[in-house]
């Protein structure tokens, strides 16, 4: 029966490459289902699950970006509750200003560009969670 999911996993993934072809989402460069111990690209046949080196530092890039706006947005409610324009109960204030100081650390470690072990442990974390969540099926 095993065999039989496997099998059956394999030409989904094949069908599914296909559809993707056919579809002009991807290129037949991009699609690699024959050697994923490439070292740049992970595939395991589904392209939301693939992580490059160029995708992991977009994210990263991203989570900064994202983290910068939590802490103005914060930072700017706070100031709006000090300054009277807009109360806050006390525990959402002491929440914010919580994460306010958590962000803040955050980003300062965030400030550096990301190393070549940092990418390769993330390319690796994707690997193996893809590898558990395909053994799952």
């Amino acid at each position: 029966m095993l065999l039989f999911q496997k099998r059956l996993f394999f030409v989904a993934v094949i069908f599914g490459a296909l559809v993707r072809v056919a579809l002009g989402q991807r290129n037949l460069e991009q699609i690699n289902l024959l050697d994923p111990a490439d070292g740049d690209r992970i595939d395991v046949g589904h392209g939301r699950h693939q992580a490059t080196r160029e995708q992991v530092v977009a994210n990263y890039e991203r989570r900064r970006e994202h983290l910068r706006k939590l802490v103005a947005r914060h930072k700017e409610e706070v100031a709006d509750h000090e300054n009277g324009r807009r109360l806050l109960e006390d525990e959402e204030y002491a929440k914010l200003t919580k994460r306010i100081d958590l962000f803040g650390k955050k980003l300062e470690k965030m400030e550096e560009p990301m190393g070549e072990r940092e990418i390769d442990r993330a390319i690796e974390r994707t690997k193996m969670r893809n590898e558990r969540r395909h053994m799952e099926l």
